[in-house]
């Protein structure tokens, strides 16, 4: 039999995939293209894999698979498309704009082609990190072992760093050396490089293609990754909920955690100004009684822990101490309009005696939508993180301790239980970035298009928004009223009229500009 050429099988196998029901096309089904070949999918999305070098400056070494997926604007022709990542890292952007499409549309407007790229090592694109295989299970095993979110005596302390060390030393014997290219440098690499084969499938010149980006969190870290290595290539870039850049890359993660405890009292306040609304109020409750209260409940759960055991309220025993109250401050502050009503509901059954509702913990991602697979967050998250950090961060007990104790500093409420999630699984890992996927120093930079730096006037998981703006000339920094991890936790029309004049004219709203919201974490109805 004559082989036919690599077109003539994708077109074949895109024609089987547009035949069938595209509602349950998964990637697997999708062929891996050196060109980019858009399949139906997911009713109204086109989906890719996108065949990427392993590292752009040495392509012997091998490839790897992007997973794209698009969801057209609602007014064609498109000015563009957008590349959108929800943060992290670890949660998959794929996953994410499939459930994000109505409040994107919102706020970003009708005239981009809002594109998912799956960063490197997350969900659906390559290379694979697992270290347990695809199993989730034997994953939930190795997070139960790691211990607590806490920090609290010696034994503990060191049975922690024992057990993320050997995850370390795990997954350096399991995984290959594609696990070298799982990070931040190399997935701005990929978005670079799918501007140039979209200019490709449109009969446009390659070499002077401008990228868009809405990036929040993680997301905002990508976007001034890619501004630091192609500034001439940065089209319009919103960077949602700023993370301090030269934390990420040099430091510990703690800058994220300037304003927890401004996020967590804003329930405090919010309580006491909802009223009856608000299950924590009591009779005249001010912030300040509200916050004591809940202050000596923390206190109180570290000596005298309370168990919840009906079955018919959980599914197993548990036992509550503080520590699982801190991780629910924690993750509420992502989207306090969506959970600070249900936190103080489960703050003022504790008050009770009632542990139940922690049977089923309020599971938060970026944005405050679910949040993406475990494996997914445990593996991709980590490795990004380490390999970008590149052991900076010194791997020793002390350090860690001394870890402990600034991000306690910083965040009363969370700090411990954010410590606990960043850097600890590092220091035993053996993979490293090639030298052309390393970041080594922060330069201020002059990018084609000036970024719009966003977020909310409190943001408790990453606020830097005004140590970044000055390091990328031209920039300006917009901010709304409310509490939460990113644009999306409140509605402004001062906000959206601001970003879809940014993306349609590239006109920039004045430097400092504060849009009222909507917000409102405890609602009428």
């Amino acid at each position: 039999m004559i082989a036919r050429s690599s077109v003539v099988l994708f077109a074949l196998a895109a024609l089987a995939l547009s035949q069938a029901d595209n509602t349950s096309l998964t990637f697997d089904q999708i062929p891996i293209s050196k060109d980019l070949h858009y399949v139906p999918c997911f009713q109204n999305f086109t989906c890719a894999r996108m065949e990427v070098p392993l590292d752009y400056k040495d392509p012997k070494v091998g490839n790897t698979h992007v997973a794209l997926l698009k969801w057209p604007a609602p007014k064609q022709p498109a000015l563009g498309d957008l590349i959108f990542n929800p943060g992290g890292p670890g949660y998959s952007a794929v996953d994410e704009l499939l459930g994000l499409t109505g409040p994107l549309s919102r706020l970003l407007g009708e005239r981009y082609n809002i594109v998912a790229l799956e960063p490197r090592g997350i969900q659906y694109s390559g290379p694979s990190v697992h270290c347990f295989g695809e199993s989730d299970e034997l994953g939930l095993t190795y997070l139960t072992s790691r211990g607590p979110a806490g920090w609290t005596d010696h034994p503990q302390r060191a049975k922690t760093f024992e057990t993320t060390g050997a995850f370390g030393s795990w997954c350096s014997n399991v995984l290959s050396e594609t696990a070298n290219y799982v990070n931040t440098p190399a997935v701005a690499a990929d978005m670079l490089h799918y501007s140039e084969l979209l200019a490709k499938s449109q009969g446009k010149p390659c070499n002077d293609t401008k990228v868009n980006l809405y990036g929040n969190s993680y997301g905002t870290t990508l976007g001034m990754t890619f501004a630091q290595l192609y500034p001439d290539r940065v089209g319009h870039f919103i960077l949602d909920a700023v993370v301090d850049i030269e934390d990420h890359y040099f430091g510990n993660w703690s800058q994220n955690l300037l304003q927890g405890d401004e996020a967590v009292n804003d329930l405090f306040t919010s309580c006491a100004a909802a009223g009856p609304r608000c299950a924590l109020y009591q009779n005249g409750s001010t912030a300040e009684s509200i916050k004591k209260r809940v202050d000596d409940l923390l206190l109180r759960l570290v000596d005298a822990p309370i168990s919840a055991t009906n079955p018919k309220e959980v599914l197993l025993p548990i036992t509550v101490d503080d520590k699982p109250l801190r991780s629910a401050m924690r993750n509420a502050v992502y989207n306090p309009s969506a959970y600070f009503a249900p936190l103080a509901q489960q703050i003022a059954e504790l008050e009770r005696g009632n542990a139940s509702s922690f049977g089923t913990p309020i599971n938060i991602g970026e944005g405050g939508d679910s949040e993406s697979s475990f494996a997914t967050d445990i593996y991709g998250g980590i490795f990004t993180r380490c390999l970008d950090n590149q052991k900076r961060f010194p791997g020793t007990l002390e350090a860690m301790e001394d870890l402990f104790v600034y991000n306690k500093q910083l965040s009363t409420y969370f700090g411990e239980s954010w410590a606990n999630e960043n850097l600890l699984e590092c220091r035993n890992i053996r993979f490293t970035p090639p030298v052309s996927q390393r970041i080594d120093k922060i330069s201020k930079v002059k990018t084609n298009t000036p970024i719009l730096f966003t977020d909310n006037t409190i943001d408790g998981l990453s606020s830097s928004y005004h140590k970044m703006s000055p390091l990328f000339e031209g920039s300006v920094v917009m901010l709304q009223k409310a509490n939460g991890h990113g644009l999306l936790v409140a509605r402004s029309n001062c906000t959206e009229t601001n970003l879809q004049q940014y993306l349609e004219t590239g006109k920039l709203p004045p430097h400092n500009t504060i849009c009222d919201t909507d917000y409102q974490p405890f609602p009428e109805v």
